[in-house]
């Protein structure tokens, strides 16, 4: 019962039984136990076959004085079948079905086993190394596992399907590149340093970008960006003379395969919105921005300003008709 346990509980169900259950030398005797766990299993096994010989010899000296040689053949089937059930099929099938309560309930007597006859399970997994390769026992938990985890919690209605896709989602970000979400240097909206507040004013106006590029002599050249909030105070204070250069920030430049996970880290990090896409030569491959970031989690943010769902996709669009 308690090896079936031990191999069928998980480091989940560790960790989340030192935080429900009161009795904590239990679950410090549980969490020790599970951290080598492929000692806990030698001990364990060494247990049951101690008690399994034992049982055995002492039932075998029995039915030697009280039953006649037909009457001992018959009882041996008899003692084989009933082990077999309530030693190794019953014992087990519980201690896989109540892995938790049945590893808390005989945690602490088995860690202070282990400390008695933990020698003699070195001994034997140090013996066991020249026939079998070592291979430590643990319950690790890999994406496809939790994938499928979140995709059955979906489908079972144990979370909103919207939750299941958007942790599916997360484990996109880092295999999803700065040159998948970009917005294509076609589709860039800028300016150029050298242009007036009084210049840009209109199209300032109807721009839907909180952020705005800032080019020297063309979209190769990139100066840094400029606050559209900022723009309009400095227009409304009748400073529409000025040239866009005074109202510069500095931009940061990240490589086209830098990964989505890290361009959350570094915008988080840097309390930057927006960084420049650049290739292998210092080419500027286009714009990232944090909303293209948290697309990746959560689908396509599309507002009223947006005149196409997917700046990317229609930039490749006009591509290939060209």
């Amino acid at each position: 019962m308690s090896e079936a346990a031990f191999l069928s509980i998980t480091e989940v169900e560790v960790e989340k039984s030192q935080l429900d259950n009161h009795n904590k030398g239990s679950c410090f005797a549980l969490k020790k136990l599970h951290e080598d766990l492929t000692h806990t299993i030698s001990v364990l096994v060494i247990l049951n076959n101690i008690a399994n010989i034992a049982g055995s010899l002492a039932v075998g000296a029995i039915a030697t004085k009280v039953l006649d040689d037909v009457w001992q053949g018959f009882f041996s089937a008899i003692l084989t079948l009933v082990i077999i059930i309530w030693a190794e099929i019953i014992p087990k099938t519980i201690g896989e079905r109540y892995e938790t309560k049945v590893c808390l309930a005989v945690a602490r007597p088995l860690y202070f086993t282990s400390k008695l006859i933990g020698w003699l399970a070195d001994i034997l997994n140090f013996i066991a190394k020249f026939f079998v390769p070592a291979q430590q026992l643990s319950h690790t938990t890999d994406e496809a596992e939790i994938l499928m985890l979140a995709k059955i919690g979906g489908e079972e209605g144990v979370i909103d399907e919207d939750e299941s896709e958007m942790i599916a989602n997360v484990f996109k970000l880092d295999d999803t590149k700065a040159s998948h979400i970009m917005t294509p240097r076609v589709k860039m909206f800028y300016y150029s340093i050298d242009q007036t507040l009084n210049e840009i004013k209109e199209s300032l106006i109807d721009c839907s970008y909180s952020r705005i590029v800032l080019v020297g002599e063309g979209p190769d050249d990139i100066k840094g960006v400029a606050h559209k909030n900022e723009l309009l105070v400095a227009i409304i204070n009748s400073q529409g003379d000025e040239k866009l250069e005074n109202y510069i920030h500095k931009v940061r430049f990240v490589p086209e395969q830098a990964p989505a996970d890290k361009l959350l880290k570094d915008f988080q990090d840097n309390r930057r919105h927006l960084a420049v896409v650049v290739d292998e030569f210092g080419g500027v491959e286009g714009v990232v921005t944090l909303e293209d970031v948290l697309e990746v989690l959560t689908g396509e943010i599309v507002d009223e300003y947006d005149a196409v769902v997917d700046l990317q996709q229609s930039a490749r669009l006009e591509n290939s008709d060209k």
